[in-house]
């Protein structure tokens, strides 16, 4: 079913061990309401019989499917990237091998990119279920506490701010504009790639989504990133803290610095998104000074008063639950 201006849409399925769960997921994009117009299928060079999988699907429907392999192995990231260079489609959407999309998935994706030319990227809660797909009472939104409030906040178009603080994007459940590619490829390899292309394009367009469940999205065994239900507590994330060091915190500076220099680069320039970011990074190095060890108590309560007062604790951390961390619980790290 085709909507008005409805968008060329390739699928990047990215594979590697797959085989128990490969054809459910297959299956379900080859059942969409709205098919795609190509499918990429690129095998992180599998041991088991994921590549057989692929092919005997790409012989079995009338559609544009291409099956590649990686010599040598590529990672997550790296094989994500080449699926989505490869991606001929206005409109690329993800697909993790283990999931399984409801059908009205590209329907209802193409209709919001339809609705807004300046939308660079959509996305979707998901059902949690277990290895059988049988469901674990919760979404995954729940299990980020991606509420009401960010949500308003993603909707007046202020997603970024929300995005700096924590990823609430699945690459699983969002999908993208192809012609920002010069922008989010290629990926840094410190980086999750659906992070990365999450931030990057709420730097420069507009975010959309969607609260319904548009894939069952599958726990077991073997999955790169988890839903859990239950969130951490304060005395959880306090231990956590403990166990933080300077490092960390830099490390992560280092990768939103990244960001900056990519928004540097080409046609795409956002200074107040550069400005948010490179707050966050400034943040970022202040909290590692703390962490350090090095300062003294009343020099780390006068840098924590100021991040109070500058907001950017709410901006860039996990609000009072941070300050927290910063004023009693840290590691020293020499």
């Amino acid at each position: 079913m085709l909507v008005p201006n409805d968008p060329r849409v390739s699928v990047a399925v990215c594979t590697y061990r797959g085989q128990a769960y490969l054809k459910a997921q297959l299956d379900s994009i080859a059942q969409q309401t709205r098919l795609p117009d190509e499918i990429i299928i690129v095998d992180d060079n599998s041991q088991d019989a994921t590549l057989e999988v692929a092919k005997a699907f790409a012989k079995s429907v009338d559609l544009s499917v291409q099956v590649l392999v990686n010599q040598p192995q590529l990672g997550v990231t790296k094989n994500f990237e080449k699926a989505i260079s490869i991606c001929s489609g206005e409109i690329i959407v993800l697909a993790d091998q283990d999931d399984v999309w409801h059908p009205e998935k590209l329907q209802i994706f193409c209709a919001m990119f339809a609705a807004d030319a300046d939308m660079g990227l959509v996305f979707s809660n998901a059902d949690v279920v277990d290895e059988d797909l049988h469901t674990l009472g919760y979404s995954f939104w729940q299990t980020l506490g991606f509420d009401g409030h960010e949500q308003a906040m993603v909707e007046a178009g202020d997603a970024l701010t929300v995005l700096l603080r924590r990823n609430v994007v699945a690459g699983a459940t969002m999908a993208f504009r192809s012609k920002f590619r010069d922008l989010y490829l290629p990926i840094e390899t410190t980086w999750p790639h659906d992070a990365w292309i999450v931030l990057l394009l709420a730097a420069v367009s507009k975010v959309g989504f969607t609260q319904q469940c548009l894939i069952q999205y599958r726990q077991h065994h073997h999955n790169v990133c988890g839903a859990r239900e239950k969130q951490d507590g304060l005395r959880e994330q306090l231990n956590a803290a403990q166990r933080t060091v300077a490092q960390d915190y830099l490390n992560k500076a280092e990768r939103y610095q990244l960001l900056v220099s990519r928004l540097q680069q080409g046609e795409y320039v956002s200074i107040l998104a550069k400005q948010n970011i490179t707050g966050c990074v400034q943040h970022l190095k202040l909290r590692a000074s703390i962490a350090c060890g090095d300062v003294s108590w009343l020099k780390r309560w006068r840098y924590i008063g100021r991040e109070v007062v500058n907001k950017h604790y709410f901006l860039y951390s996990g609000g009072w639950r941070s300050v927290l961390k910063d004023m009693f619980a840290y590691t020293a790290s020499k």
